[in-house]
């Protein structure tokens, strides 16, 4: 079942759509009015996303901690919080990218044995929170959904991120460098705006993928290894 943190990214993308120009224009026909649609449009669509990425992920690790310190479950999560959010992200694109390939997949975690977790069982309870404090701390510093974004908040908790798909990828880079061109610029270079047909796409396919985020960050929960 979606959560409510999707319903409202959901229900939020779809009425941010409403404003965007219709499909059948053409690029070079746009007003200045339209494309200040556009530009509102990418700003606040991607603030939305990265809301929903930070919020649902803090949820995701709120989950892992209370389910540790509540039930004693020390699932996939809690491991990851002992040991993920002390690494440095790095700033190299290409190490980010090899990191980006090892962390959070479904070979590759932390493991402790039943013997090891009786006999540290306070070090690793505290371990696990001073992780979960880090943890929310990067959350709150969180200004972006790129790769190193979606590394620092969901590769960490032991989710891979190689599992979106390529047209979900591609919509978030082009969503982010369009926010880009809209925040920082006074005026969006036309060669910049997508075509409204293509626009109307970028709705759908988003909702799609962060739907699919949504499930396997609500799996992610559930799992020990």
């Amino acid at each position: 079942m979606p959560t409510s943190e999707f319903i409202e990214l959901k229900n939020r993308l779809t009425k941010l759509a409403l404003s965007l120009p219709d499909s059948s224009i053409s690029r070079a026909a746009l007003t200045p009015d339209q494309e200040e649609d556009i530009s509102f449009f990418s700003i606040t669509a991607h603030a939305t996303c990265e809301h929903f990425m930070e919020q649902r992920c803090l949820n995701a690790a709120t989950k892992g901690y209370d389910d540790y310190n509540n039930t004693g479950f020390l699932g996939r999560i809690a491991k990851h919080l002992c040991v993920l959010p002390f690494v440095t992200v790095p700033k190299n694109p290409v190490e980010l990218k090899k990191m980006s390939k090892v962390f959070g997949g479904k070979g590759f975690g932390i493991s402790v044995t039943p013997s090891f977790h009786a006999v540290n069982n306070n070090e690793i309870k505290q371990l696990i929170h001073i992780g979960y404090m880090k943890y929310k701390q990067t959350v709150d510093s969180n200004h972006g959904m790129g790769l190193k974004y979606q590394f620092s908040l969901i590769s960490i908790l032991g989710l891979d991120i190689n599992q979106f798909e390529p047209t979900f990828k591609t919509r978030v880079s082009q969503l982010a460098n369009l926010r880009g061109e809209a925040a920082h610029k006074a005026v969006v270079a036309a060669q910049v705006i997508p075509e409204p047909s293509d626009l109307a796409a970028w709705t759908t396919d988003l909702i799609d993928g962060y739907k699919k985020l949504d499930k396997k960050l609500t799996s992610l929960c559930a799992l020990k290894h």
